[in-house]
């Protein structure tokens, strides 16, 4: 019998001395033995912070599908075709990205002291009809590095031109409509194809105005060649109120009368103002 007894007690101390010399198991995330582990080797996840998220991700670059993969032909008689959406959309009834006249990035304040060729509204440094100086500047940024159209999308887009925008308008049927309820103006051309603007409104300062109500896009041109011709008989004139030129480009302007209708002009508006833009071919 105490042989027996013996033989277990040998068999436990054996035992214990097997499994305290066993490596326990190491917790993956913290490197501590399991027992010692507050979460037993089963860490909760951790919360991905923003700046995180920010760190991951591959830098941005604009998508290809916010491009239209064809321009819409509306029969115009320039042969002029236009975009199926705005700049930063990727669906005809988006607003998109708000853009200051010969500006290609997006801002927070839309207003004289951002801007790129003014800091005053007053004293330009390259675009402008004539300063005071009676010195000739540039009237317009189509295909150049301050076309947003041109450098954003590439491959033949460009701002319309003042003719092209005027063109749009006279010859194509206009109707105020909702399109997928966004508010706007539809285009169709003399073919039977057709276009929608979205009444996007424009910036001032930090605030957008007449969203639902006015749509405004601009041209490549701060003034048309007629405009420019007309203004330019003054050129000789010593009290010719210059600054009304300085400060404005050219810019389809529509909105809905009080009778449902369109109404529809080119329009010189502050180019400071943030403004939606529709590329052509």
């Amino acid at each position: 019998m105490m042989k027996k007894i013996l033989f277990f007690l040998l068999l436990a101390v054996f035992s214990l001395g097997v499994s305290a010399q066993a490596p326990s198991k190491k917790c993956p995330i913290c490197g501590l033995s399991i027992p010692k582990c507050q979460y037993k080797g089963k860490h909760p996840k951790k919360a991905t912070t923003a700046t995180e998220q920010t760190t991951v991700l591959p830098s941005k670059t604009v998508k290809q599908t916010e491009i239209p993969s064809k321009a819409i032909d509306l029969g115009l008689p320039s042969g002029t075709k236009w975009a199926e959406w705005n700049i930063g959309a990727s669906s005809p009834e988006q607003a998109g990205n708000y853009y200051a006249w010969g500006e290609i990035s997006t801002k927070s304040d839309y207003g004289w002291a951002t801007y790129f060729d003014s800091k005053d509204g007053e004293n330009f440094k390259t675009y402008f009809l004539i300063d005071k100086q009676r010195k000739l500047g540039k009237n317009s940024v189509i295909n150049t590095q301050r076309d947003v159209a041109s450098v954003k999308w590439g491959n033949g887009w460009h701002l319309p031109s003042a003719e092209q925008i005027e063109e749009l308008y006279k010859q194509c049927k206009s109707t105020w409509t909702t399109f997928r309820g966004v508010k706007g103006v539809k285009f169709t051309g003399p073919n039977g194809n057709s276009i929608f603007l979205p009444a996007a409104g424009y910036m001032h300062r930090k605030t957008n105005n007449d969203k639902g109500i006015g749509c405004y896009y601009w041209s490549g041109n701060l003034l048309s060649e007629d405009r420019k011709a007309f203004f330019m008989k003054f050129y000789n004139e010593p009290d010719w109120a210059t600054w009304t030129l300085w400060n404005y480009a050219t810019c389809l302007d529509a909105s809905v009368d009080e009778k449902g209708g369109v109404y529809i002009f080119s329009s010189e508006i502050y180019r400071r103002r943030g403004q939606s833009v529709r590329p052509v071919k």
